[in-house]
């Protein structure tokens, strides 16, 4: 196993796994915001964000392990001289790779569930954000499907659509949400 991580890539990728954590956390704290702008008692809102912040949790733990641990053990390895504590960490590497594909359709599934208990009350508050639900509906779908259907020799390409799939349900609910300037309520 060739585990190569050169010092100098590792500020910038780690940067960029950063930047994905906070971006998280800043659509859980919009989902939040929105859940409370929503004025309503409907019982779905709490697992719509409940499910976000579980796909937030599941997510984040993945690029932890994949941005921060798996490059800090690389560099272990290099430094290392025992091939017994090389060894040692190729079985850590290879459980932190593990762990992310576990982790990451985890928490795409979790935001495709999120995605389908938002559109029931978007639906509810009608007007414009019909379509916004109907959108959330459909996305939340196919990201779903994206997880549980796609054969092993596609589930990368099946991961690497149902993130798409995530963040064009945030712009069509950024979008959706936006036009309209009244407070939502069901």
């Amino acid at each position: 196993m060739a585990l190569n991580v050169a010092p100098a890539n590792r500020r910038p990728l780690a940067a960029l796994f950063f930047a994905s954590v906070i971006v998280l956390l800043v659509l859980l704290a919009g989902h939040i915001a929105l859940a409370r702008r929503m004025n309503t008692a409907d019982l779905l809102v709490t697992p719509a964000v409940t499910a976000f912040g579980g796909g937030c949790a599941l997510l984040t733990a993945s690029l932890v392990l994949d941005g921060f641990v798996t490059p800090s053990l690389a560099l272990q390895y290099r430094a290392a001289q025992d091939p017994a504590v090389q060894h040692s960490i190729e079985g850590l590497v290879r459980f932190c790779g593990t762990s992310i594909r576990v982790l990451m359709p985890m928490g795409l599934l979790s935001f495709a569930a999120s995605s389908l208990a938002w559109s029931v009350p978007l639906a509810r508050a009608g007007g414009a954000r019909r379509l916004v639900s109907a959108i959330s509906a459909v996305l939340g779908v196919l990201m779903g499907l994206a997880m549980f259907v796609a054969p092993p020799r596609m589930f990368d390409h099946a991961v690497l659509a149902g993130l798409f799939l995530f963040v064009l349900w945030h712009v069509a609910l950024a979008a959706g949400l936006l036009r309209g300037g009244d407070v939502l309520q069901s």
